[in-house]
């Protein structure tokens, strides 16, 4: 099945040209890396093409190369990541497929609607006191935390509440984090899978199957292989469906 030449957008190969690839076994997988960085990384909005070049080649140079997360992970996110405005538009549009269809495939990563019960829950019974004793308001040791946060909000304006803006921050972090470490393993294991459809294009295997996690999966991967019939996995941001090779005594 011509798996590794839809990804780049060539014509559909066929078995006996799969394992044309003039790279050695040991390297091929690195290279079918290097691919698909380079075609997801195309759905990077917010980081540079230099700084995209930098971070693969520290994933090169890592000791084992990109399947040591371990050894790459956390220092590209501090250095290339971290701090910055960008956007993974492929999770942004199944995310909004997804909300559109009403339901999420589970264990989808989906962002926090930033409402203002839940702004508000972001500091603590100590804070809110705190923030109450500054501005001369009274409470007694009966208020509850929802009680505080009634007397904050008819007394102060969320201006007055500097420890608010922080805890935002925090939390855009700690979700543009989970978004960036859903990107990385989405690159590991689609260059994986593309390596094992060659690999059993090499061996003489013909068909190659879809296995899905969790069963109510389906109806999701169904949606991603209609859209694109030749779609490797990961089908979808977060999506674990795995290839089976079949193999036909």
């Amino acid at each position: 099945m011509g798996i590794f030449g839809s990804l780049f957008g060539k014509k559909k190969v066929t078995q006996e040209e799969e394992p044309s690839i003039t790279i050695n076994e040991v390297n091929a997988v690195h290279e079918i890396y290097k691919r698909v960085f380079h075609e997801e990384m195309k759905n990077v909005e917010g980081i540079s093409e230099s700084d995209k070049a930098d971070i693969l080649c520290i994933i090169n140079g890592c000791e084992g190369g990109f399947p040591n997360l371990g050894g790459y992970h956390k220092r590209v996110y501090e250095s290339y990541f971290k701090g910055k405005s960008w956007t993974w538009t492929w999770y942004e549009k199944w995310a909004e497929r997804f909300a559109e269809f009403g339901r999420y495939p589970t264990g989808f990563f989906v962002k926090q609607v930033l409402t203002k019960d839940f702004v508000y829950d972001l500091l603590t019974v100590a804070e809110y006191k705190n923030a109450l004793t500054n501005k001369g308001i009274a409470f007694t040791s009966k208020h509850k935390k929802q009680d505080l946060i009634e007397l904050v909000k008819q007394n102060l304006k969320i201006e007055d509440l500097p420890l608010i803006a922080q805890r935002l921050s925090e939390h855009s972090e700690k979700e543009k984090y989970e978004l960036y470490s859903i990107l990385m393993r989405t690159i590991n294991f689609r260059s994986n899978h593309i390596h094992t459809s060659i690999r059993c294009a090499k061996a003489g295997i013909k068909n190659v199957k879809l296995m899905q996690t969790h069963d109510d999966h389906k109806v999701f991967s169904d949606m991603a292989i209609k859209e694109n019939p030749r779609a490797i996995p990961p089908l979808y941001p977060c999506d674990l469906t795995w290839l089976k090779p079949e193999i036909n005594f």
